[in-house]
């Protein structure tokens, strides 16, 4: 790890890391996918994934570029892309805050849930901006920062709720900066962009794969928690139990994709 970005998960266990990065993976790619028919990807184009976490999206694209074009598969730790051995697939160790990238290059860049990361999102925005070719296209989608809610009728909705806003200032005190997503539009169109589309989703968030990436998270942040003083180890271990509740129906915290072109 570099200081260029503060993911807060950079410690993981390898098992329970892969879990979760497999998670949003089956949560968020049949979204993605189809953001990314819809900009035309297809054979023999170059395209960037930048922090390919598990390589699902990265592995799509492989798909559907074909034998004549080329994947490059980025990540700052690329210990989940082992198993990505397609030969139009390049896996690069690379820090996309400060390693040198090609500019000009790409026909597409996508990321997912990577910006919040960053100390300085807007300046690797435009980095990744740079590095389309123009006409190039690109898919950024990030977390816009709205609390997730409690559905009126479960009985801990109150109780979630508060959860959550301290869940969200717990994030913003290790510095995850939850709400860039809502930013990206007018900072891409800043950049120049063209064609630029927005689309902010939000699921239920039910017993099921979103409660489980949840659930690991904030297990796997309990001390960064506790230290940051938006939790204390009772409130951690309620939020668990509201979070693990058979009966729990509650909305997630959205998720926007925005799309364009570099003109």
């Amino acid at each position: 790890m570099t200081d260029t970005n503060n993911y807060a998960l950079a410690d993981a266990a390898h098992d329970s890391e892969l879990a979760r990065l497999r998670t949003i993976e089956a949560d968020w790619d049949a979204k993605t996918r189809r953001h990314l028919q819809d900009l035309g990807v297809g054979p023999g184009q170059r395209c960037l994934e930048v922090g390919a976490g598990a390589g699902g999206a990265a592995r799509w694209l492989s798909g559907q570029v074909g034998p004549g074009g080329k994947v490059v598969a980025t990540d700052i730790d690329p210990r989940f892309l082992a198993d990505l051995k397609a030969d139009n697939v390049e896996v690069r160790r690379h820090d996309i805050a400060v390693d040198p990238l090609e500019t000009d290059s790409y026909d597409l860049v996508h990321c997912r849930v990577l910006l919040i990361h960053m100390r300085d999102p807007a300046a690797v925005l435009q980095r990744m901006f740079a590095a389309l070719r123009p006409g190039g296209a690109f898919l950024f989608e990030e977390t816009t920062g709205r609390a997730g809610s409690g559905v009126p009728g479960w009985s801990g909705a109150a109780a979630f709720d508060r959860a959550e806003a301290r869940y969200l200032a717990m994030l913003a005190a290790i510095g995850v900066r939850m709400t860039f997503g809502a930013h990206l539009p007018s900072l891409l169109l800043g950049l120049g962009a063209v064609d630029v589309g927005a689309e902010e989703t939000a699921h239920l968030l039910r017993p099921g794969p979103q409660v489980a990436l949840r659930l690991a998270t904030v297990r796997a942040l309990r001390n960064q928690a506790v230290a940051s003083g938006s939790f204390t180890a009772a409130e951690i271990d309620e939020y668990c139990a509201l979070l693990a509740d058979p009966d729990l129906v509650a909305v997630n915290s959205p998720l926007i994709s925005v799309w364009g072109r570099r003109p």
